[in-house]
């Protein structure tokens, strides 16, 4: 082992970044997203990715298409483009040109905001 490295491989301690908040609740990944939605619908695992993927697949579709999608209250997708510019190689410090493009862009909804705020306490209130 480095020296000045501590290991965390034992049974009776955590890394430092895990001792807080467990790795579940720290993000949600598809396939609990899929679960979520299978029990709460009362569906089966396989109906549920199927409406998640088509959910993503038609925003997909939509943002390809140049278009915007928007869940009232919730947020919306839509297409940013970004001109061409000059830029710097970070290996080597040469001059490139990055080619113009268009990233997909999520905008958070008023409703989204105010509840995920809500939910955490001793947030501020407005009044």
């Amino acid at each position: 082992m480095a020296r000045g490295l501590k290991s965390y491989r034992t049974e009776d301690r955590r890394p430092p970044w895990r001792a807080v908040i467990p790795w579940r609740q720290r993000f949600m990944v598809k396939s609990e997203l899929i679960e979520s939605l299978a029990e709460r619908a009362d569906i089966t695992l396989a109906k549920a990715e199927e409406v998640v993927d088509l959910f993503f697949d038609a925003v997909t579709d939509t943002l390809c298409g140049g278009h915007r999608v928007e869940i009232r209250g919730f947020g919306a997708f839509t297409v940013r483009e970004y001109k061409a510019y000059e830029g710097r190689n970070p290996k080597t410090g040469e001059k490139i040109t990055v080619p113009p493009k268009r990233l997909p862009f999520w905008k958070t909804g008023m409703e989204l905001k105010q509840r995920v705020d809500s939910a955490f306490p001793g947030s501020p209130q407005k009044d």
